[in-house]
């Protein structure tokens, strides 16, 4: 069983899947939220693909964002969803800022 919250986001560019479970409405609005922050802060033309899965009693997750300047992309499993979500999206915003922080070191050293 996998259930996709996609139709959900603003966007068709944010794709959302869960397999053998599905998160309660708490879990489900910290998730859309964090995607929302995400696609606004990721490339212009980036995608963005979450999916979790369950087994036993482990959330395992996955983040990627894909875009023609940069892909990110980030995975964990924790026993509690909220905080798999929140480590991967901290995890995956690091990477972000860190990214458009030094993305135009490179031009400039060019240019100089």
């Amino acid at each position: 069983m996998t259930l996709s919250f996609s139709d959900t986001f603003p966007s068709n560019n944010v794709k959302v899947s869960f397999e053998e479970f599905e998160p309660n409405h708490s879990n489900q609005r910290k998730l859309r939220e964090y995607l929302i922050e995400l696609e606004e802060s990721s490339p212009s033309d980036a995608s963005i693909t979450a999916h979790f899965s369950k087994e036993d009693h482990n959330y395992t997750g996955s983040l990627k964002i894909l875009s023609q300047k940069k892909d990110f992309s980030e995975e964990n499993s924790s026993e509690d969803l909220s905080q798999l979500i929140d480590g991967l999206f901290i995890k995956i915003k690091e990477k972000i800022q860190k990214w458009k922080k030094n993305r135009f070191k490179n031009i400039s050293d060019e240019l100089a």
